[in-house]
């Protein structure tokens, strides 16, 4: 057995007849054990912080952070990138944020997507001691699966949301979040979205198109499966955020239906980001 004197054990060499590995990194012991195996021996390149990935970590491409307000948006999470990550090549590789949903309702948690699993870790070295709203920040690799989120129509929004697909966790709430999403919250839990619907046309909470019909799309988000609820969770789709905000200024801590139900149900509505 050959041992080599050096301990810091950054190259990798091979000496096939014995079919093992000689850590070394000095150079006289190189040139000793050349000139002990002349024929067998076989220089590897040194082992780099990029050559160490697996292909699973190349795809390993998302930040998971935790600690945020309930009110940060994606803007928020790109400012707090750049602040924290002063390398010029990271901040280049930033592909977006998202905000991590749970049936719409912010975690306190988002995403940060790079453009290649190769600088994810260097961005999280980054990002240990960030803070926002001098609230500390973890962050960590997140095993999320790199896929874009599926794009459907009108009709296929709601069968999606009556087949429970459309649940509103996760990534930016399983959605393609362009701001112009509402969640509004604390109805009666009968109610459907046609009723919803035309509840807001006749409060005038939304416009009305050119048929009469109000301008917006509402899909009732199911209850999970063995769950229970006395209120209902809609999903309203406007045209612009604008129309978003100005929608949640109107409704927002409002009662439903107050000359019926009076104060029983109080209404909550926020916009997806």
């Amino acid at each position: 057995m050959i041992f080599p004197p050096s301990s810091t054990r950054r190259d990798l060499y091979v000496l096939s007849n014995w079919n093992e590995l000689r850590q070394t990194s000095s150079s006289a012991a190189k040139a000793s054990i050349a000139q002990t195996f002349p024929k067998v021996f076989v220089p590897i390149m040194s082992k780099t912080r990029r050559s160490e990935k697996s292909p699973a970590d190349k795809e390993r491409r998302h930040i998971h952070l935790h600690g945020l307000p309930r009110s940060a948006t994606p803007a928020d999470v790109m400012r707090l990138a750049r602040q924290s990550i002063k390398d010029d090549g990271l901040l280049k590789n930033i592909a977006g944020a998202a905000l991590d949903y749970n049936r719409f309702m912010q975690t306190g948690r988002a995403f940060i997507s790079m453009t290649s699993g190769f600088f994810t870790k260097a961005a999280v070295r980054a990002l240990k001691n960030a803070q926002m709203s001098s609230l500390p920040i973890r962050a960590s690799v997140s095993d999320l699966q790199s896929t874009p989120a599926r794009r459907r129509g009108k009709q296929g929004k709601q069968e999606a949301a009556e087949r429970g697909v459309l649940d509103g966790c996760g990534k930016g709430g399983g959605i393609d979040v362009k701001g112009c999403d509402v969640v509004l919250y604390g109805l009666p839990g009968t109610i459907a979205a046609p009723a919803l619907k035309q509840y807001l046309r006749r409060s005038g909470m939304v416009r009305r198109a050119q048929n009469g019909e109000p301008d917006c799309d509402v899909i009732k988000i199911e209850i999970p499966r063995k769950g229970f609820s006395a209120i209902s969770k809609h999903l309203v789709r406007l045209n612009s955020p604008s129309e978003a905000h100005a929608f949640v200024r109107k409704i927002h801590m409002t009662f439903f239906l107050p000359d019926v139900w009076r104060k029983k149900y109080l209404l909550r509505a926020r916009v997806v980001y």
